[in-house]
């Protein structure tokens, strides 16, 4: 059926397959469509209804996906981003060119930048040396405060070869040049520094929803030292463990799955809320898969009962949209049929907009 299908396709397609089949199926696989579900339960109200396994677990990874991309911007992203603006409003101050509006910063660091940024640009309009010596002696105390490390490295850059009380007017002229340059230094350090994390985030988002047979040493190295510097998102890999650990048992039908819980909170995208809300909706279909390994345990080895072959359907999806493009609707669904050793039936909605994403059942 084309992306889109109906029920109004849907039903009349498997009541087709019904006459094809002369019985009822045991078991039916499919994803999560609403419009399928509804069908299949029309026309074999006695089929039992497997949830794909695949389409289950990549409904839980996108949405962590969408979530770790909402954090990699509200940990990283917005931060860079705040560092560029005070960095430009910094410099308009500098330069005495006007500021139409001082920004609305959120991240605490940046924040606190740029105040004191401000208090060094006053401290640099000191006419005489005491002034000046007294509220820079101020600032350093300011900044130890804050970050002492930070005061530290900053002192460092200015270097002062005697103790600010022994510094006369010419060194005093020179360190009033020096000062917003070197305070610019720190947001650059620590602007870099974050964009080294937001580097290292894209690459281990992706770790993180592998499974560990399929993880190379290196990527298993990579994830190991992530999750050690980065407490938060050991979370999201211990719980996506365990959700794949339950597809390995094949003993439990009825497995609980509020330990996804965990991963959700009221500021988690909604993609994610959803995703776990459909998966504890659907899991009594998710986990009939157990139940037909017990009706027929010779499909132990046999994976296509419990996951659709997304690879093969993927090759008739392709081969179906070659196959409008250079023949007539007849010859397409005729070399479909030779493809996959059975009949075809053409969707309206393919046949109404061949020029979108279409395939055939």
């Amino acid at each position: 059926m084309a992306v889109g299908e109906r029920k109004e396709e849907a039903i009349p397609f498997l009541m087709w397959i019904k006459c094809i089949l002369g019985k009822d199926p045991e078991f039916i696989t499919m994803d999560f469509d609403d419009t399928w579900f509804i069908a299949v339960i029309a026309v074999f109200p006695n089929a039992i209804i497997i949830i794909c396994t695949f389409h289950a677990i990549q409904l839980l990874t996108r949405g962590l996906l969408k979530e770790l991309n909402y954090l990699q911007r509200k940990m990283n992203t917005i931060f860079i981003k705040e560092c560029g603006i005070v960095r430009k409003v910094s410099l308009f101050i500098e330069k005495n060119e006007p500021v139409e509006q001082l920004p609305v910063l959120t991240q605490g660091f940046c924040t606190q930048w740029f105040i004191l940024f401000q208090e060094i640009v006053g401290i640099c309009k000191s006419d005489d040396a005491p002034s000046f010596i007294s509220r820079y002696i101020a600032l350093i105390a300011r900044i130890q405060a804050w970050d002492n490390g930070i005061a530290t490295k900053f002192e460092q850059e200015l270097g002062l070869n005697l103790p600010i009380s022994e510094i006369d007017n010419r060194q005093i002229t020179k360190l009033k040049k020096t000062l917003k340059s070197k305070w610019r230094g720190v947001l650059r350090g620590a602007r870099e520094a974050r964009e080294e994390k937001k580097r290292e985030f894209a690459d281990a988002k992706y770790l993180l929803l592998k499974k560990p047979e399929n993880l190379a040493k290196w990527e298993t190295e990579k994830l190991d030292t992530f999750l050690k510097e980065n407490a938060w998102a050991r979370i999201y890999r211990t719980t996506l463990l365990q959700f794949y650990q339950l597809f390995e048992d094949s003993s439990c039908e009825n497995p609980s799955l509020d330990f996804l819980d965990a991963i959700v909170n009221k500021e988690s995208r909604d993609e994610l809320k959803a995703a776990v809300e459909t998966l504890k909706a659907k899991k009594q279909y998710i986990f009939n898969y157990v139940k037909a390994l017990k009706m027929h345990p010779e499909w132990k080895d046999h994976p296509g009962f419990k996951s659709n072959p997304e690879p093969y359907m993927k090759r008739v999806n392709d081969l179906s949209r070659a196959q409008y493009g250079l023949r007539s609707d007849e010859n397409a669904a005729y070399k479909l049929a030779q493809f996959l050793g059975c009949p075809v039936m053409q969707s309206q909605s393919v046949l109404n907009d061949k020029g979108g994403d279409t395939s055939i059942t």
